[in-house]
C-alpha cells in the first residue's frame, strides 16, 4: 500500500495497493472512519491540539468542531487505563423531541449520548 493523493475521493487521499488496484480511506480503521470531520479538522485536532495538551473544549473551538463531537471524543479518549491500555466502548447518539402530526411548537430537541463497556458490560 502507498500514500497517494487521488481527486475522485472524499478526503483528497487514499491508500492505494498497486498490484492489486485496491483504494482504501486513509481513514479505514481508524476513529475517525465514520466522521464527517474534514481532513483539515482531524489534523488540527491530533497534532496541533493534542500536542499541546489543550483542553477539550479548547480543541473543539481551534478546529471549528460541534459540541457533540467533542463530548464524543472525550468519551472515547478518556477511557484509557492507567497502564495506557485503551477499553473498547461502543457508543451511540441519539436526537429526541417531541412533535405529534406536526402540530404544536416546533422544538431544538436534545442530543443524548450512550456508550457500553463490552468487556465488564458497564454502561453510562
Amino acid at each position: 500500500m502507498s500514500f497517494c493523493k487521488k481527486s475522485k475521493v472524499e478526503n483528497g487521499y487514499s491508500w492505494t495497493c498497486k498490484i492489486c488496484a485496491v483504494i482504501l480511506s486513509i481513514r479505514k480503521n481508524s476513529f475517525f472512519e465514520g466522521s464527517k470531520l474534514s481532513l483539515q479538522q482531524i489534523i488540527i485536532i491530533i497534532i496541533y491540539c493534542w500536542s499541546k495538551y489543550l483542553p477539550q473544549k479548547n480543541i473543539a473551538e481551534e478546529a471549528n468542531i460541534p459540541e457533540k463531537y467533542h463530548t464524543m471524543t472525550g468519551a472515547i479518549f478518556g477511557g484509557l487505563n492507567k497502564d495506557g491500555t485503551a477499553k473498547i466502548v461502543e457508543i451511540d447518539e441519539s436526537k429526541y423531541f417531541h412533535r405529534k402530526y406536526h402540530r404544536g411548537q416546533w422544538r431544538e430537541g436534545h442530543w443524548v449520548f450512550g456508550g457500553i463497556e463490552s468487556q465488564v458490560s458497564a454502561s453510562w
